[in-house]
Parts: C-alpha cells; structure tokens; sequence
C-alpha cells in the first residue's frame, strides 16, 4: 500500500504545475541620470497682472538632472498596471507621473497598449521565456492638455514634458504659475530592471487536483486485506 500511496502523491505533484497556468510579475525600472533642460516661470508678480510681452519674458532656462522610476504589475501575461515617475532638480525638486493601465488583447506576442489617460505600447523583454524587462513608449496628456513623451529603451531613456493651463501651453497668457514649464531630458545608457515573478495558482485546477489526492487516500484506506 506504501508504493500505491506513493505513486498517488507522485500524481498530486504532477498536477501542481498544471495549476500553475498563469503569471504574475513585478517589474521595477530605476534608469540612469538624465540630463536637460527645464523652464520655469520666474516673476514673482502673478501671471494675470503681466501684460503678454511681460509674461513671455518671465521665463527662465535652467539645467535639469533627475531619473524616471516605474512599477508594473502583470497579471495572468494580459494586464499590465502600474505607474511611471519622472523626479528630478531644477532649483525646485521636479516630480512628474503618470498612471499606466494597458492590455495586450489576448495575445501575448504583441507589446501591450497603453490606455488610462496615455497611449503607446509597452513591450515585455524575455529571455528563456522569463521575463527580464520591458520598453516603453508612451505618451500622456493630462486635463488642459499638459503632455509628456516618454520612452525607455535598451539604448537610454528621454522624456519631454509641456505644461498647459486653462489658457493653453504655460508660455501664453493668463496661464497658471507653471513650476515647471517644459522639461526636455534624457540618458544614453539604459537603467535597470527588476523582476520579481511568481505562479499564479488557478483556484478550480487546484480544487480537483486536490480532490483527486484526497480522493483516492480515501480509497485506499478503504480497502482491506482478505484472510484466507
């Protein structure tokens, strides 16, 4: 009865994987510096009392160094959610994000699509068929029409951020003090990615593989020698 229950279990093992049927991964992105530019407004008179010939020369130029972070969440290889920060210095400390809310359809050899207030795809990089990274390239425009470009890649990263008022762009009049304007900024080399992965146990697979375990110990416990 020992090898019996055995090989029952050597079954049960064999059906783990099998519950395993799909994937979830964390993805962490910290890239290299960026260096640019920035514009900011600098008058320390409120934008609504300049003349436009005032409010266009209230702006000043500045170098800008700072990195783009990112955390993306996988879930069953066809949703992708997570959040990309832009943080940096200027004079001022410079946080800039963005959510990210994207599917691939269904079919996992195409990059997904970037929605939730962006558009763009993002591309899974696997090796062996784990997954190591991934390559953005996206673009997000905010209430006003505020907008950022941004892409990270295996060749470096960029991101291009305008800022925009109730007026339109932060250089035309009557736009709210924007802190910053513009930021234009980018690295040559790419960062790091780190990817936690992990099974995702699908509840009925692993309802019947345990069934079945506990099913057939019952009959075997069940049975009983004949005495001659």
């Amino acid at each position: 009865m020992n090898s019996k229950i055995l090989r029952l279990f050597a079954v049960g093992l064999m059906a783990g994987p099998m519950c395993a049927n799909a994937q979830t991964a964390t993805l962490e992105y910290q890239s290299n510096a960026l260096t640019g530019s920035t514009t900011y407004y600098s008058n320390p008179t409120s934008p609504y009392l300049l003349t436009p010939q005032e409010f266009a020369a209230s702006f000043a130029t500045t170098p800008f160094i700072g990195n783009i972070t990112a955390s993306l969440n996988l879930v069953g290889g066809d949703s992708l959610s997570g959040m990309v920060n832009v943080m940096g210095y200027n004079g001022t400390s410079i946080d800039l994000g963005f959510d990210v809310n994207a599917t691939n359809l269904g079919n996992a050899s195409q990059p997904f699509s970037a929605f939730a207030g962006s558009s763009g795809t993002i591309d899974l990089i696997k090796s062996n068929g784990a997954i190591t990274g991934a390559t953005i390239d996206v673009a997000f425009s905010s209430y006003h029409g505020s907008s950022m470009f941004l892409a990270i890649g295996p060749n470096g990263d960029s991101v291009s951020y305008t800022y925009a008022g109730v007026n339109g762009a932060c250089t035309q009049q009557g736009a709210a003090e924007p802190n910053p304007c513009t930021v234009v900024a980018s690295s040559k080399s790419a960062g790091v990615w780190l990817v936690t992965q992990a099974a995702e146990i699908d509840p009925a697979s692993a309802a019947s593989g345990l069934t079945l375990l506990l099913g057939g110990l019952t009959v075997l416990r069940g049975r009983r020698k004949l005495i001659s």
